[in-house]
């Protein structure tokens, strides 16, 4: 939750490369029955910023990227 808080508030200082990698961290950790309900809720949270950004300018990140 640490890392989608990051993301959401300070995504325009990190570099979309560093996106990507946690990005790909939570994807991972989709596949984990352990991890894997705190990873939907970061990643529902980076989503539902992004929804809000949408309306106001760009999205935050790019969601259609993920595998």
């Amino acid at each position: 939750m640490a890392a989608a808080t990051a993301i959401t508030v300070c995504h325009n200082v990190i570099s979309p490369a560093s996106i990507q990698k946690t990005l790909q961290i939570f994807c991972d950790r989709l596949g984990n029955e352990l991890t894997r309900d705190a990873s939907l809720k970061a990643l529902t949270q980076i989503a539902l910023n992004s929804q809000k950004r949408e309306q106001i300018d760009t999205p935050l990140i790019p969601l259609q990227n993920l595998n």
